[in-house]
């Protein structure tokens, strides 16, 4: 995975570490530098990053997070659980002893764990007590970009799972936190694109000609720079498509996105029947990029009454 001399990862943990560790090639550092670098990427479990260090190389970061998740799937169940074990308890009271790593602290926060009422302190402490007293390892979600009442919902649904369901749970969200910390410690390939093609369902025909806009939800532009462009607009061509990607290289990065479609504007103009106030004017589709390594096709089928939008290929 390349890594340009400038930039540097934003994770603290990571820019503490040694100058070698900068390198244009952050997976080819020796052993030593790579089990400092990953070894915090599953909750204090230097373990992985030592048994994946064996592997190289890799030929981007997603196969890179594969072989990581691969050692976990493939360890014993005993394992697995002194894994799980690692991780803090959400919003937990826990003293000095039991100190959540800066990954866990800082999402936590992001989270606004380290905010709670002193009533929704008490709730946390109750479920935490009785999902760890039924499967015997703590309650684990990846809570970056969760509500406190996601996550108090996901507590009450996962305390009727069976032990089986919630340590295969578990692992799978243990994987997905892992992948967000990998995206802060080492900028992935550019290799993923950002595709749209827009259908009218009302006469079965590509609409062309359609207005587009595309934002990021944060509002920062799309070079990451301050004063960059923060919104993109287009055209769809006679196929309805964008001419070329709307998003790739450096722009494209993780995060979450909106399009705005016009679709109003599009069916006055090829005369289509519609109300004197449209049902639909401006469509919005939300939409996250979470591998900023693979290919996001996210296309809208609309009719003067309704549209539906998904992740295709």
């Amino acid at each position: 995975v390349l890594i340009p001399s400038s930039a540097l990862p934003s994770h603290p943990r990571a820019r503490s570490l040694p100058p070698a560790t900068m390198a244009p090639r952050a997976l080819d550092v020796d052993e030593a530098g790579f089990i400092e670098l990953f070894g915090g990427i599953y909750e204090k479990s230097p373990w992985i990053a030592r048994e994946v260090c064996a592997l190289r190389p890799f030929a981007s970061l997603t196969t890179f997070a594969a072989a990581m998740a691969g050692v976990v799937k493939n360890a014993d169940e005993s394992v697995q659980v002194k894994l799980l074990s690692s991780y803090p308890e959400l919003a937990s009271r826990a003293g000095p002893a039991s100190e959540p790593s800066s990954f866990s602290g800082q999402e936590q926060a992001r989270a606004g764990l380290n905010a709670l009422t002193p009533e929704e302190l008490d709730k946390f402490q109750q479920l935490n007590t009785a999902y760890r007293e039924k499967f015997g390892f703590p309650f684990i979600l990846a809570v970056r970009r969760a509500s406190t009442q996601t996550i108090l919902s996901a507590f009450g649904s996962r305390l009727r799972n069976t032990r089986a369901q919630e340590l295969a749970q578990s692992l799978s969200q243990v994987e997905k936190i892992a992948w967000m910390r990998l995206l802060e410690v080492v900028p992935p390939e550019p290799t993923g694109v950002l595709t749209c093609h827009v259908l009218d369902t009302a006469r079965g025909i590509p609409a062309a000609g359609v207005q587009v806009r595309l934002r990021r939800l944060d509002g920062a532009s799309f070079d990451g720079l301050e004063g960059g462009a923060a919104t993109k607009a287009f055209v769809t061509n006679a196929d309805g498509r964008l001419e070329g990607p709307a998003l790739k290289g450096p722009e494209f990065r993780a995060g979450a996105y909106e399009w705005e479609f016009e679709v109003g504007d599009y069916f006055v103009r090829a005369g289509v029947p519609t109300a004197g106030q449209p049902f639909l004017d401006v469509v919005p589709a939300r939409f996250g990029i979470d591998n900023p390594e693979e290919h996001y096709h996210v296309p809208l089928l609309c009719s003067p009454w309704s549209y539906s939008t998904y992740r295709g290929s």
